[in-house]
Order: structure tokens, then sequence, then C-alpha cells
């Protein structure tokens, strides 16, 4: 199923006033307790909490070379709708509020700092120290 580029009004015209209400709870109550993007398959997974216990694992698919977290092509779940459901708009809604690093609109993470190495660590603490200036 490929789908327009999504916003949160047409997420609504796409999967129903109804499902997408329920998408907003889910988000509401926190119950996206996992987001992880796939690069490899322009994925964005998620795990969340179904309100009758247990847990849901929505996929998003992005189109390919998307630049923004609305370019989607596809989603599913594990839930009894498989598609189109509200665990996968939950978890789309939620990282249009707050993109996971690596995904199409996400701003870029800074790269870590080297590691300190030993020769580095160390230069400190073998340093000669400064001359004593006696009065």
């Amino acid at each position: 199923m490929e789908l327009p580029d999504v916003d949160a009004d047409s997420l609504a015209s796409i999967v129903g006033a109804d499902c997408y209400e329920d998408a907003i709870r889910y988000v509401r109550d926190d119950a996206i307790v996992q987001r992880v993007w796939v690069a490899t398959q322009q994925a964005l997974c998620g795990v969340v909490r179904a309100r009758a216990g247990g847990f849901h694992t929505p996929a998003v698919y992005f189109a390919p070379g998307a630049t923004s977290v609305t370019q989607v092509s596809s989603a599913q779940c594990s839930c009894a709708a498989r598609f189109g459901c509200e665990h996968a708009a939950a978890l789309l809604l939620s990282a249009m509020a707050d993109p996971v690093p690596g995904m199409p609109g996400a701003p870029a993470v800074p790269a870590p700092a080297p590691p300190r190495t030993m020769r580095t660590a160390g230069r400190a603490a073998v340093s000669p120290p400064a001359p004593a200036t006696w009065q």
C-alpha cells in the first residue's frame, strides 16, 4: 500500500478518525515503549503497549531516499488489523514529534569525541612538575 506524504491531518483521513484518536491516546499515554530506526530496511520499528495487556510491534516503512518522516510507503503491525492500525499510526505520530536518530527528517547526530588512549590520558600524569620558584 503506497501512502502519500503524511501529516497529522492526512494520517487521520488514511487510518480513519477512530483509529487516529486511538493513536493519539497511545502517544499521550506513553505507550510507545521502544522505537528503532533500521536503515537497511528504511523502517521505523517499535513496540507499543496494548491497552488490554501485552505488546504490538508495528513497523512503518519509508520511501527509498525519503528526506522527511512524512514520506511513508507502507506500515504493518503484529495486531489483528495487520495494516493501517492505531499502533503503527501512534509510532509514526511519536516520530513526527520526536524523530529517531538516523531516520528521515531527524537532526544529524554529532559524531562522538575520539576515545582517550593510554598515551593521551597518561600525558598529564607523567608530565614533569613545574619548577618551584624560591624567593
